[in-house]
């Protein structure tokens, strides 16, 4: 399938096209799930993760005994995504509710980090991440040697993403409920 457009947010208006934002987008939220394929079944997996906006990748640490470092191993295509809820976006019509929410979808070959010093670096990342109010060597040992042989580290290298926001517009009808709007 070669359509430029097949990633792209049906609902136009929602999109999300500003390259920066989406980065930002990846580097707050707290996780997503990573769809690679096995012997033709999409296998979507739960992780935490941290955005490589130099390399324009999404890292994550796995099991190496797992099913995602043996199916990265063989060089998957693969789908990340992220998405965030907001509030329900109520209305008379039950067809016009809605919600309010962001997502971000990325589409690349999935890889296992060979070299120690790349994963030495999304290691120290997701810690960065996940762990910012804390320093290696101080609050916690500094991964070794042996602990970066003994880890599996995936990567997403993106090729292609799309993002789409729907938020309330305050000035329409179907903004967040107020269920005393009809007795007025």
């Amino acid at each position: 399938m070669n359509d430029p457009d097949r990633h792209r947010p049906r609902y136009r208006q929602r999109a999300v096209t500003d390259d920066a934002e989406i980065r930002q987008f990846l580097h707050r939220h707290p996780w997503g799930v990573l769809t690679t394929v096995d012997a033709g079944e999409p296998v979507p997996t739960p992780l935490l993760y941290v955005y490589d906006s130099e390399a324009h990748a999404i890292d994550a640490h796995v099991s190496p005994a797992g099913r995602s470092a043996a199916i990265a191993e063989t060089g998957s295509a693969g789908a990340f995504t992220v998405a965030s809820m907001g509030e329900i976006i109520h209305a008379w019509e039950a067809w016009e509710f809605d919600t309010e929410y962001e997502s971000v979808i990325a589409h690349g070959g999935v890889e296992l980090l060979e070299d120690a010093d790349a994963k030495q670096d999304a290691l120290a990342r997701l810690m960065a991440k996940y762990a910012p109010e804390m320093t290696a060597g101080a609050d916690y040992r500094a991964i070794t040697d042996e602990e970066i042989r003994g880890t599996a580290v995936i990567r997403l290298s993106i090729e292609d993403w799309s993002a789409k926001r729907n938020r309330a517009d305050p000035g329409d009808e179907t903004t967040v409920f107020d269920p005393d709007w009809r007795q007025e």
